[in-house]
């Protein structure tokens, strides 16, 4: 049996298809990347084959919610490796030698179950660039044609080749050219050319520093548990890179605003 992200994807319970897109990436495609520091994490990305050096497919998946979640993509990649494993015998570095899953071996995740058993991360924007579920907006977020910048991103890595999603578009999404919202209204001009500064981005160092706007977390609070009403409007922290860009306002229109 060929296995390619539609047969893939149609593993995914039907509650999540919906919210999530997979793509195929080539692993060659980063072997000349420069390594960036992350300094939540303070470690320096790898490419993929440091980590993994026998990979030769990236199964990425993008799961979009309102406000995305920053969790909810782990359990979603966790089950579809379990499910890849059962269904279609294929065997990803979350799966060990008794075909259990070990949910610590997910790589990337800011501040998730991996960031202690790597010393290294993988840069996850990449994977999604070049298995073509997205390209890069002015605020260095990956902006997806239905799911706009809002969502997380993980990645199972294969030893079996999969066929892959050659990325053929440009670097930078189009819909930015004439838009810089991003970057006008960002309170520490920490975006500039598709790229952020990360020593100046309130998000990465002072969360105290400014309300989320109420019109980005309403749609959330609606989706979610009632309980996290009170949670999230005491946190505070800037996030208008993503409450004001265009191409998640369609997403949010669709909601019903409390």
């Amino acid at each position: 049996m060929k296995i390619d992200k539609d047969v893939i994807r149609k593993l995914l319970p039907d509650k999540f298809k919906e919210h999530c897109l997979i793509g195929i990436c080539n692993p060659k495609y980063l072997e000349g990347l420069k390594p960036v520091y992350s300094i939540k994490n303070k470690k320096w990305s790898a490419t993929p084959k440091e980590i993994f050096p026998a990979v030769q497919s990236i199964i990425v998946l993008i799961h979009f919610t309102p406000v995305a979640w920053d969790y909810s993509v782990e359990k979603i990649t966790i089950g579809l490796g379990s499910l890849l494993w059962k269904g279609l015998g294929l065997k990803t570095h979350i799966i060990n030698e008794t075909g259990n899953v070990d949910p610590n071996s997910l790589v990337g995740t800011e501040g998730g179950l991996s960031s202690k058993r790597y010393k290294k991360l993988i840069l996850l924007k990449e994977l999604a660039y070049y298995a073509g579920l997205g390209q890069y907006g002015k605020s260095s977020l990956i902006i997806n044609p239905y799911f706009g910048s809002d969502f997380k991103i993980q990645a199972l890595f294969t030893e079996k080749r999969i066929k892959y999603d050659y990325v053929l578009t440009p670097r930078k999404y189009p819909g930015c050219k004439n838009c810089n919202q991003c970057i006008e209204l960002c309170p520490s001009s920490a975006l500039s050319n598709y790229k952020i500064a990360p020593l100046k981005c309130q998000w990465n160092w002072n969360r105290d520093s400014q309300e989320i706007p109420k019109a980005y977390l309403l749609p959330l609070i609606q989706i979610q548990k009632p309980n996290v009403k009170n949670y999230l409007f005491q946190k505070k922290a800037c996030r208008n890179c993503q409450a004001y860009c265009k191409a998640n306002k369609d997403h949010y229109s669709l909601l019903r605003i409390l």
